[in-house]
């Protein structure tokens, strides 16, 4: 799909979709290869719940950082320093079969995805193009969805090699001085109107609850799903792993179909998170082999929502409001992700291993409700396309 840019070779759309679909990668591998390799850390199924709520801890302490850290550091010497560390770390995962070591490097991990993603979400926030998130968010599913395919194919540690090799790349494609990065991703203060602007109370809560919500499911899915398939439906591990890949495949199709779309806002918001509920429904109630088709519907589907949550938030809270809530959003997209694994792994520690999808639909079901009213509030001629530059 050709980048939206005028000139791509100095645009960082090209490092930018380097970034997410590098940092994507790792939360593909660990939970696709955790059935297999288990054994070797010595821990039951349970300990993935530990894994990534240790993960996500790291990445909601990181995911409001790029304020802080572009009022000292260039973006692009930021973006370098942390994709060449998180390679480094990833190449030390792909080795160590030491289980505090995997905690201590997933932890890493978290910490260095929080910083990539909120500075791609400053990215978003200064160009305003559905289009290019589109793209961005893609690369994430890209990367999400090349993640369990390595393990399935190769192993544990080339999964990891290739995410390290990943976080490389982008750090060159960051690094390259010919790139002009926005004008906004330095360490100039928020508009004053920004700063004082009175909030929408409820629009900013149904905000967080989309967030939180939509980012769960599909963080919730990719992490757990694997477990699902191989110790609740018996499928072997490289069926189970290459079952989640092809749910990140959905979601990866989805948000590039996104890029091109010009649907209503709030046909999307109305529609889709129905449609994703249904689909948990078969996957639940269906035979593994119509299971793992139907999961990939789910990605397509749920992969449209949480761009479209995000291009509308100007109608939640207003546009003086936007610019905060936008990385308010993000936050509450770790926490819910993070809660739901968590709580996935309580579940499955007590109830056993049908827990996931069980846990699944039900956010899924509280979704739904969620998305109607936040599609109220967006006005009936508003399509997913590109945004319009702010007055």
């Amino acid at each position: 799909m050709a980048a939206p840019d005028d000139d791509r070779g100095r645009s960082p759309l090209l490092a930018q979709c380097l970034v997410f679909f590098a940092f994507a990668m790792p939360i593909g591998v660990y939970p696709a290869g955790w059935p297999q390799e288990r054994g070797a850390f010595g821990q039951s199924a349970a300990a993935l719940g530990t894994l990534a709520v240790v993960y996500g801890i790291g990445r909601l302490a990181t995911s409001a950082s790029s304020t802080v850290l572009l009022a000292r550091v260039s973006v692009r010497a930021v973006t370098v320093a942390v994709c060449l560390g998180l390679a480094a770390v990833e190449g030390l995962l792909g080795l160590t079969r030491a289980f505090p070591l995997l905690l201590a490097g997933i932890a890493v991990v978290g910490l260095t995805s929080g910083v990539l993603d909120s500075l791609g979400a400053r990215y978003q926030a200064e160009i305003r193009d559905v289009r290019r998130a589109g793209l961005m968010f893609g690369s994430y599913g890209v990367g999400a969805t090349v993640g369990p395919a390595m393990v399935a194919v190769a192993g544990w540690t080339a999964g990891f090699a290739t995410a390290a090799a990943a976080a490389t790349a982008a750090a060159i494609a960051a690094g390259r001085p010919g790139v002009a990065w926005p004008a906004g991703m330095g360490d100039r203060p928020p508009p004053r109107a920004e700063r004082t602007a009175t909030l929408d109370v409820r629009g900013v809560v149904l905000s967080l609850a989309l967030a939180a919500s939509a980012v769960a499911l599909e963080a919730g899915t990719g992490s757990w799903m694997a477990t699902w398939f191989e110790d609740g439906r018996g499928t072997g591990a490289s069926a189970a792993a290459l079952a989640v890949s092809g749910f990140w495949g959905g979601v990866t199709v989805g948000r590039l179909l996104l890029g091109r779309s010009r649907a209503r806002a709030a046909t999307i918001l109305t529609r889709a998170p129905a449609a994703v509920l249904v689909g948990y429904v078969v996957v639940g109630v269906s035979p593994p082999p119509v299971a793992m088709v139907a999961l990939v519907a789910v990605g397509a589907v749920q992969g449209v929502v949480f761009p479209t949550i995000l291009s509308t938030t100007v109608d939640r809270v207003g546009r003086a409001a936007a610019g905060r809530v936008s990385g308010w959003q993000l936050l509450a997209a770790n926490i819910g992700a993070t809660s739901v694994i968590a709580l996935i792994g309580v579940a499955v520690a007590r109830t056993g291993d049908m827990a996931p999808i069980v846990v699944l639909g039900a956010v899924a079901l509280v979704a739904v409700p969620l998305c109607g009213r936040a599609a109220a509030r967006v006005p009936a001629d508003e399509v997913a396309g590109p945004l319009a530059p702010p007055p």
